[in-house]
Order: structure tokens, then C-alpha cells, then sequence
């Protein structure tokens, strides 16, 4: 494995459209650690203790399933049906239990929980994603689990299982729901979080999709890879069905089949092909605002929530859509198009990075297309999840972005970037360097281009200082990526830390944080995709980080509320202490394939001992004050004002 110290000077990083050598942003980051450090944050791998050494995954979650007090994990190799008499394993419920001598362990329960299970009663489910939440209203988490079926392959081939959702009995052991028939249809679900949309306290569902089939199938050159299936909006009927509103509420687009597709792909009205999706409320209305995440370089959506039941797409006024970088000038099928076309000089730099490949020029000027790849709309990331939460403590939810990039796009591709809130709604881009977010573990590539495989995205307080710290698992099987861990040591200043502080992990994809030994601070559970090679191909190893705290003081609160919506999901949480306020929300659910931390949030109070108050507002504006709580235990906040200290079991 490598140190965060390796690197090389081809791999560079943009930040606010500059493009920042790596070897500068070495020595910045090596001046900043040796001023911060990682201030004793560290991780020890526990993972064979643990019981995870036989488990794959490539997807992860973390909940309480059993209502016990200890977080339990959900995880799925990719997407595959099982063999629970011994064949294939795709999927895995693990609940946290005692192992015997003092600490604890997982305990593979899967087949007893009925949470993989078919509506058919044969064989396992091929869901790929699972998010949480209270759907009917009894107090315990259900769960949505997501199937993908890819459209680039014949419909023949898919699988027949659909999404579903599973309902908890408060045991861990899950039934199907009464059947939703706008939900059990074939769609390429690959986001999904539950929210409370319309504020009327039952759980609401929404999804990102990627294409269609009928997109995919049709014939209409190139335009056809820019439209995707719409996503949906599916109100919660508080019995655990969901009804299609999609269309009512205003997130539907263009579809692409009309005479101005093209039109509409530029002006960003069309449907898009979405990787992930989130739930925020970013105006600070009280009210949770959509936000989706777009693939092939494409405006990012983001439907704002009116308050009358429909939604307005303002990605692009937001400043959410992509970043102000639209100079294509050094994009790699740009440079080649020129070359073949006589239109432009070559480049006479003998470092630039294309010019070693002025012989595939011809070849690779059909993939420049004028009129649409030198277009705004069409300058941006391929974002795969936006993570959302308060990072400067100044009372507005900022976003984390996750994005593939790769070196033949230049600099107008948005690479993975933090996204400051004004207030309002409207995110500006402090940059990566001025923020000491720049990369600084880039292997060197070589005769190989750099490609940053970012697709999950996570804000937490690891250290419990009361800063927000920035997580980045980077993989999909591209070269040189890893898993990236940014201390924030200052406001909106951050140190890359993860070899100082024991969390190297090689083509890091999945993760789920929880305070999984119930001691204060988050654990980590993390996952390589290609690490481990064996005779079927590549398993997904698991690693689980135990954090080891470094002495703050820390404040857990399990959010309740008075609703159908019985375990808060889209509460905003405000922790005062020591006079300043942090803010997070309650999510079930978020980004690229739905990734699912622990619904209960843990505050970091650093030297304070008390929270000199802690305020709950539910999605609507109801608003519950609980005064001064105690540092240094977790506390259930009922809806009656009350705090109920929370023993685990």
C-alpha cells in the first residue's frame, strides 16, 4: 500500500478552475501537516476481529436493525441473486453482537432476517442498494431495496425481481409490504434516499435513474446517450406503499423524443442520466430540496422545494450544476479533432500529455462532437454522490461532491470539490488548493493517464474537535486511486491525513459509519474493489476501522418525532456549545447506491462538556427545543421535549 506521501508531478488536481500542480500541492499539504497533523486522530483494522475477513462488499450500510442499541451492517457484493445452501454470496445482514470476551463481533444472520428474501419465497434478491427508514409508522427502520438493471443490456436479461420494500417487525426480521405498483416496475434505480417531501410526516421515496431501455434502444445518433430516464418521486402512503407523483410535482423533463432535444439538452431541461440522488433541505426553508446527481459530464439538477407541493430545477443558478470552468481548449478529443481537421496548431510543448498520442488523432476526432462537446452544458463532472451537511458551522448544509475525472478531459472536468452554502441556496467553490483539498496521494502514472474514480462521498467529525472532516473512498477500478480522509483544522481548511492515521485502502469504494463499539466517535467500514483476486474474479474486501479517539468530548442523539415519520428522517439538528452551533440533518440514505451511515448523529463537542442546547426542527418547520444536555453519552430526544439517556443492551 501506499503512504499519502507517494506521488507523482502528472497528477494534478483543479481547484476553481486553476489547475494545481501535484507537486505543489505536496509541499503545501506537507507544510500544513507539519503544522496540524492529524492531531492524534487514528484507526486500528479490526477487521478479522470483527468476523469480516469471508464478507464482500461493495455497497454498505449501517442501522440498527434490532433495535438493541448497537449498529448493525448491511452490505451486498455488487448485485447477484444468492445461494444460501452454499453457492454464490452476494448479500450479508450482520448484527452487532457480544463476541465472548468482552468485545464485539458480527453474526451473519441474513437468511433469518428475510431481508433478501423474494416475494415468490425462492432463492435470494438481487437489490443492489438499501436506505432506511420508518415507512408505516411503528417506530422501527424499514428498508427499500433498489435493483438495477442495467439498459445497455437486452430487457431479456434482466432481472425479474424488482425494487421493493421491506417492512420491520422490530426484530431485525423483515416482510414484504403491500404490493406498490408504481414502485414494482423495471427501472435502473441508482440513488435512492427516503425524505419527507411534502412535509405531511409520512415517509416519502426518491430515486435517481440512470437511462432508459426505450432511451438506449433507440437510434437517435448521439443524442441518445444524453437523455436518461426521469427520476421519480414517490409519495409515502404511511403503510409501507408509495404512489408515483413525479409528474405532478414538476421533476419530470424532456424526454428527448420531440423535435427540440437537442435544444433542451443545451438549455439543461432534458432528463439526464443520474448516478445517485440526495435529499437536503439547501434554502434553509425547513423544507428537503432534491438533488440529483448527473453522468457523462452533464449539468447536476437540483429541484428546489417550492413549499406547495411542486418542485423548480435550479441547478445551474444554484451553482450546483458544474463549476465555471468551460475551457475546452485542453481536452484531449478536442486537440485530436483539430489535428485531423487542419483547424487548429498542435501543440508545442513536448510535455503536454497528448502529444505522445497525435498518431490516434484521426482516430479519435470522431469522438469530438462540434455543437455539443464544446457546449456549457456539457462541460461539467460525472457526479456519482453529494454529500450533504454543515462544514463551516454557519447554519447552512453544504455539499460534498464525488466525481470520476479523467486526464483526457482537461481542465473544464469538474473534479470532486466542497460546495460552501451562502445561505440562500447558492454554492460557491472556494477551491481545492486554497482549501488543501488538492490531492496529494497520486501515484505516478506513468505511460497511463490518471483517472480519480471518486463515486461515495462523506462528511463526519471523526476527531470530535467539532469540525466536519471529509472523507472520499476513491475506486472503480481505476489505477493509483485510494481512500482519501481530509482533517479539517481550521474553518474550511483541511490536512490529508489518511496514512498518518491508519485508513489505507487500495481502490476504495463503499462505507458506512457508525459507533459501531458504542465509545463515542465513528468507526469506519470500508471496502477495496479489486484488492482480493480470486478463480470468479475480483471479491470486494471488506475493512472495518476502529476509531481510537483522542479525548473530546462527544454528544449522541437518537432523533424521534410524533409523526408517521417516527424516526425523523429530514429533521434538522442544531448542537450548541461552547457558543458555537453545529448542524446536521437526519438522512435515510444518500449519493451513488443509496449510502447509508447510522440515523443516529454524533456531535463532537472538543473541550466542552455540555451542550448548552440542542434544538430539533422536523421538515415543515416544527420545532422542538431541549435545553443543556450532558456531553459524553447518547440520548433518545422524544418529541415531547423530553431526553431519554440511552443504555445499549
Amino acid at each position: 500500500m501506499r503512504t499519502a506521501r507517494q506521488g507523482s508531478e502528472h497528477g494534478g488536481a483543479h481547484g476553481g478552475g486553476e489547475l494545481v500542480g501535484a507537486g505543489a500541492q505536496r509541499r503545501l499539504a506537507a507544510r500544513v501537516a507539519r503544522e496540524r497533523g492529524a492531531a492524534g486522530l487514528a484507526f486500528v483494522d479490526e477487521t478479522e476481529a470483527w468476523g469480516l475477513l469471508e464478507v464482500n462488499g461493495a455497497q454498505m450500510g449501517a442501522v440498527d436493525l434490532d433495535a438493541d442499541g448497537w449498529p448493525d451492517l448491511v452490505t451486498n457484493d455488487n448485485q447477484g441473486v444468492d445461494d444460501f445452501a452454499g453457492g454464490p454470496r452476494y448479500h450479508w445482514v450482520l448484527m452487532n453482537r457480544p463476541d465472548g470476551k468482552g468485545g464485539r463481533t458480527f453474526v451473519d444472520e441474513t437468511v433469518a432476517s428475510g431481508l433478501f428474501a423474494r416475494r415468490d419465497g425462492e432463492g435470494g434478491r438481487p437489490s443492489v442498494q438499501h436506505v432506511f427508514a420508518d415507512v408505516d409508522g411503528d417506530g422501527d427502520l424499514d428498508v427499500f431495496a433498489g435493483v438495477f438493471n442495467d439498459p445497455h443490456t437486452a430487457p431479456e436479461t434482466h432481472f425479474t425481481d424488482t425494487s421493493d420494500i421491506l417492512l420491520n417487525d422490530g426484530t431485525g426480521r423483515f416482510e414484504f409490504a403491500p404490493a406498490s405498483p408504481d414502485l414494482q416496475v423495471d427501472m435502473p434505480v441508482i440513488g435512492a434516499t427516503f425524505t419527507d417531501a411534502d412535509a405531511d410526516g409520512v415517509v416519502d421515496l426518491f430515486l435517481g435513474l440512470w437511462y432508459s431501455n426505450e432511451d438506449i434502444y433507440r437510434n437517435d445518433s448521439w443524442l441518445n446517450w444524453l437523455f436518461g430516464a426521469n427520476p421519480r418521486l414517490l409519495r409515502g402512503n404511511g403503510d409501507g406503499t408509495f404512489t408515483d407523483v413525479s409528474a405532478e410535482v414538476g421533476i419530470e423533463m424532456k424526454d428527448g423524443t420531440s423535435a427540440s432535444a437537442q435544444d433542451s439538452v443545451l438549455n439543461g431541461t432534458h432528463a439526464r442520466p443520474l448516478m445517485g440522488a440526495t435529499a437536503c433541505d439547501v434554502n434553509g426553508d425547513t423544507l428537503p430540496d432534491l438533488l440529483g446527481m448527473a453522468y457523462g459530464r452533464q449539468w447536476n439538477p437540483l429541484w428546489q422545494n417550492l413549499g406547495d407541493g411542486t418542485f423548480d430545477e435550479v441547478g445551474v443558478a444554484s451553482g450546483y450544476a458544474g463549476d465555471a470552468d468551460i475551457d475546452y481548449t485542453d481536452n484531449w478529443y478536442y486537440v485530436c479533432y483539430c489535428w485531423a481537421n487542419g483547424l487548429c496548431d498542435a501543440p508545442t510543448d513536448p510535455e503536454f500529455p497528448y502529444s505522445q498520442r497525435q498518431r490516434q488523432s484521426v482516430a479519435d476526432a470522431g469522438y469530438w462532437n462540434v455543437g455539443w462537446d464544446d457546449q456549457p452544458a456539457n462541460l461539467n463532472g460525472n457526479t456519482f454522490s453529494a454529500a450533504c451537511a454543515d462544514v463551516d458551522n454557519d447554519g447552512d448544509m453544504d455539499l460534498w461532491n464525488a466525481e470520476i475525472t479523467h486526464e483526457w478531459a482537461g481542465g473544464s472536468a469538474d473534479l470532486s470539490e466542497l460546495l460552501v452554502n451562502d445561505g440562500s441556496g447558492t454554492f460557491s467553490r472556494p477551491g481545492l488548493a486554497e482549501t488543501g483539498l488538492a490531492r496529494v496521494g497520486v501515484e505516478d502514472p506513468s505511460t497511463t493517464a490518471w483517472d480519480f474514480g471518486d463515486q461515495k462521498a462523506a462528511i463526519a467529525d471523526l476527531d470530535n474537535d467539532g469540525r466536519k472532516d471529509l472523507i472520499l473512498p476513491s475506486g472503480a477500478a481505476y489505477y493509483g486511486n485510494f481512500l482519501y480522509l481530509w482533517r479539517q483544522w481550521d474553518t474550511l481548511r483541511f490536512s490529508e491525513v489518511q496514512g498518518e492515521v491508519g485508513v489505507e485502502v487500495p481502490t476504495a469504494h463503499g462505507i458506512a459509519l457508525a459507533d459501531y463499539d458504542r465509545d463515542g466517535d465513528l468507526d469506519m467500514v470500508t471496502s477495496s474493489l479489486s484488492e482480493v483476486v480470486t478463480e470468479g474474479g475480483s471479491d470486494h474486501r471488506i475493512y472495518f476501522f476502529e476509531n481510537q479517539g483522542v479525548g473530546n468530548h462527544w454528544l449522541r442523539l437518537d432523533v424521534r418525532a410524533a409523526v408517521n415519520n417516527s424516526r425523523a428522517i429530514g429533521a434538522r439538528v442544531e448542537v450548541t456549545a461552547g457558543g458555537v452551533t453545529q448542524t446536521l440533518e437526519v438522512v435515510g440514505g444518500y449519493g451513488q447506491h443509496g449510502i447509508q451511515h447510522e440515523p443516529v448523529l454524533t456531535f463532537g463537542l472538543g473541550p466542552f462538556t455540555v451542550a448548552e442546547s440542542v434544538t430539533v426542527t422536523l421538515p415543515g418547520g416544527e420545532q422542538v427545543a431541549y435545553g443543556s444536555v450532558e456531553a459524553d453519552r447518547q440520548v433518545r430526544l422524544e418529541a415531547d421535549g423530553t431526553v431519554v439517556p440511552e443504555e445499549a443492551e
